[in-house]
């Protein structure tokens, strides 16, 4: 810290100062939460007029101080930055260390109360930590107040004291209220010429804040001086001073965004301690530093206001200037033995009235050079509660209840959240709802029982091609008051009484008439219902004497069934059984019966007999190798695949029932077996043998020549292993040797012992 910084330091600590605040209403009309300013050990009363003095034996503040008073002007509880004391003048249980134990006492504003808006017990108290604390100078900690504890005399909020918002700021701060349920906590930084804003709403302070980069100077000039708010909260003055500089600057405020612009110095000339717009906002007095303190008065409406600086009056260092309930404007006097007043402080110059001496503090007492921060007052306004009698209509029907499409937050009875709620029923609706900036509506909404009852229709289908559609009306009261009329589109009227019946599907109408001429149009359908009886299965071909299981699916409508299995027998079960007796074919039926309409459903099956015996036949027990058997298998067209095994290593599937032959290569006797597959019934088998044998041989030898009287020559078979066979020559001869002496061809069959004949020719010549 630099000398000239551990000068005003000293300065500041040489006095006892106690600051008091009540709650500041930031509006030109002021509240009574402002009428109770406590100064060190006295307290100022503007309850009543002039204010008096009254005693409040509490303890001396420096420059840092805040309180709240009720709409009563009763002190609710006050604080210096570090702790925080309830209405009778006690430390609450949690209020000690809101600043973790780092001074905010000697902080040009080390605090300011903001209440938290829509929450009327609930408060925040900032507190910001003074230059003089080194690394620990400017922290800016928050810490929740809720009076409903201890008792209804407050304490701060477990989990919510000394919260860290900010650091490295000036020893500025203020409030200002928003434009809507909201306030601004607002602040300059240390690091940056640039001042920083902090939304207050319901849900809490945003950790985000807003930056406005405005100001003549740069960021050292800022770190004393106070920032003070106009009464209608568009403006901000700022008194700013240091080694680097100061000045005065008036800057306008967005209450709607909390950014900070356009400013205009004043004076950058001079270093300013405090600040204080008039009343009308047309005035700025300022306080200058401590060495030949004085007021100043600077005329805004002036068209140069700087040039308008007016010296009014000389005062002790570090005063600060306050504007009262009462109009005036308040100040420490010479020495802070007595309060002076500004009597009209809206006029210029000599015409503000000031008077030095005002009034007076009792021997010995210790009052406060530093008078209240501004503090802003979240106007939570209720608007006069608004009745709407809806107009009686004749039938039930959907009623749309309007509240003003400019409001937002809407809350209906009914569980909506938009401007228009729709309702059905008759009965009392309130709806609340905010409007700008900060204004809580009930509207009240009754909405009356009909003139009639809507008739229920009752209505029954017709079924598919058909007229068995009916309508009924319903009416809980007399019926005698009600007439009709049904009548179908583009024909007659149908009927006059309260039911009509015979109706094919289609759209109709129905008027209906109270006896105290409420009339309507209730347009109604009689649909078709097709209603259908179905069922399903086990299976479509089955066997005689095998069970067949039949499952309903008709609609549920039908009550009633009855089956028909084709073969004379029925049932009335719901899945019921069936055994056919003999084969054939068979339509199944069901005839179904409902309350409105009936339906039959029929599917046809097939109960195929069972084969008792089932074999094939063979052209032949017995053949040679490489001769063809045919076989013809003995069954009819139910036959769903044929299995052979012709005993030789071959087999065969196929489906075909009719004659088919196979060769075999080899002798021996085969067994051949078949096994045939049926669509319903068991698969049967049958087996058979044939007797396959080798073919003879015949070998004459080669062709021979004759030669005129030569010897006879001898003819035989000289193939070997013909045993049994018989011999037959084209001579007729059946010898197995055959003497020729003629020349000529000559033959040899060979039968062997089935009988297959092979021949054999020799020539000779």
């Amino acid at each position: 810290m630099d000398v000239v910084k551990d000068f005003l330091f000293a300065i500041k600590i040489m006095r006892r100062i106690l600051t008091f605040l009540c709650l500041s209403w930031i509006t030109v009309a002021y509240s009574q939460q402002e009428q109770v300013w406590v100064l060190g050990d006295y307290g100022l009363d503007f309850n009543t007029i002039p204010p008096t003095l009254i005693r409040m034996n509490t303890v001396a503040f420096a420059e840092a101080g805040a309180s709240v008073c009720n709409q009563a002007g009763q002190l609710l509880l006050y604080t210096d930055g570090d702790k925080v004391w309830n209405r009778n003048y006690k430390v609450m249980p949690n209020g000690r260390d809101l600043s973790l134990g780092t001074p905010t006492q000697s902080s040009t504003q080390g605090t300011v109360i903001v209440p938290i808006p829509e929450r009327p017990l609930q408060y925040y108290v900032l507190s910001l930590t003074s230059v003089e604390n080194g690394t620990k100078a400017g922290l800016l900690y928050y810490s929740k107040i809720d009076l409903s504890l201890d008792g209804g005399l407050g304490d701060v909020v477990a989990g919510e004291k000394a919260v860290l918002l900010d650091s490295q700021l000036t020893e500025k701060l203020t409030a200002i209220a928003g434009s809507g349920c909201n306030a601004w906590i607002i602040s300059h930084s240390r690091t940056a010429a640039l001042f920083k804003s902090f939304e207050v709403t319901a849900a809490g302070i945003s950790r985000q804040a807003v930056i406005s980069k405005v100001g003549h100077f740069n960021q050292n000039a800022y770190v004393l001086g106070t920032l003070m708010p106009s009464s209608d909260g568009r403006s901000i003055a700022s008194a700013s001073f240091s080694t680097s500089g100061g000045g005065l600057e008036i800057f306008d405020f967005n209450s709607s965004d909390g950014t900070l612009s356009n400013g205009l110095l004043l004076d950058d000339k001079t270093g300013y301690y405090s600040c204080c717009f008039s009343p009308d906002g047309s005035k700025v007095f300022a306080v200058n530093h401590y060495t030949h303190t004085y007021i100043f008065q600077f005329d805004l409406k002036a068209t140069n206001p700087g040039a308008s600086r007016v010296r009014l009056a000389p005062v002790d260092a570090f005063s600060k200037l306050k504007c009262g309930p009462d109009g005036k404007l308040y100040f420490p006097g010479y020495r802070g033995r007595n309060l002076g007043i500004i009597n009209l402080p809206d006029l210029y110059a000599g015409a503000c009235d000031i008077d030095t001496q005002g009034i007076a503090f009792p021997p010995g007492s210790s009052p406060s050079y530093a008078l209240p921060n501004a503090v802003p007052l979240i106007r939570t306004d209720t608007a006069e509660h608004l009745l709407h009698q809806i107009a009686v209509q004749c039938w039930p029907g959907m009623r749309l209840l309007q509240a003003p499409a400019y409001g937002r937050d809407f809350r209906w009875s009914s569980g909506g959240a938009e401007a228009d709620n729709p309702v059905q029923l008759p009965g009392t609706y309130w709806v609340t709802y905010k409007t700008e900036p900060c204004v809580f509506h009930s509207d009240t909404f009754i909405v009356p029982e009909p003139k009639g009852q809507l008739p229920l229709l009752e209505i029954t289908p017709s079924c598919r091609n058909a007229s068995n559609g009916k309508a009924r009306a319903l009416v809980s009261v007399n019926p005698n008051r009600y007439r009709y009329a049904w009548i179908r589109e583009g024909r007659d009227t149908l009927a006059t009484v309260d039911s009509v019946k015979g109706l094919a599907a289609g759209s109709y109408t129905v008027w209906v008439r109270t006896a105290d001429s409420c009339d309507t149009l209730i347009p109604f359908t009689i649909s078709e219902e097709a209603f259908a009886a179905s069922f399903r299965l086990s299976d479509r071909i089955l066997c005689q004497g095998d069970t067949l299981s039949l499952y309903n699916t008709a609609d549920e409508h039908f009550t009633v069934l009855e089956w028909f299995f084709g073969d004379g027998q029925t049932s009335t079960l719901t899945h019921p059984q069936h055994i056919y007796s003999e084969p054939g074919t068979y339509m199944i039926r069901l005839l179904a019966r409902g309350a409105i309409c009936n339906d039959s459903a029929s599917k046809t099956i097939t109960v195929d007999a069972p084969i008792d015996t089932f074999f094939f036949k063979k052209d032949r027990s017995a053949l040679c190798k490489g001769d063809r058997v045919l076989l013809e298998p003995l069954a009819d067209s139910a036959i769903l695949s044929l299995n052979w095994d012709w005993g030789d290593g071959n087999m065969l599937n196929t489906g075909y029932p009719g004659p088919l032959g196979h060769a075999y290569d080899e002798e021996g006797l085969m067994n051949i077996q078949l096994k045939a597959r049926f669509r319903a019934c068991a698969e049967r088998h049958f087996s058979d043998s044939i007797r396959v044998y080798a073919p003879p041989l015949v070998d004459l030898g080669p062709d021979q020549t004759l030669c005129p009287q030569s010897a006879a020559l001898d003819l035989y078979n000289r193939a070997t292993g013909q045993a049994n066979a018989r011999y037959l020559w084209n001579t007729g001869d059946t010898t197995a040797h055959l003497k020729v002496s003629q020349p000529g061809q000559y033959n040899l069959t060979l039968f062997s012992a089935r009988n297959k004949p092979v021949a054999g020719r020799h020539g000779s010549g």
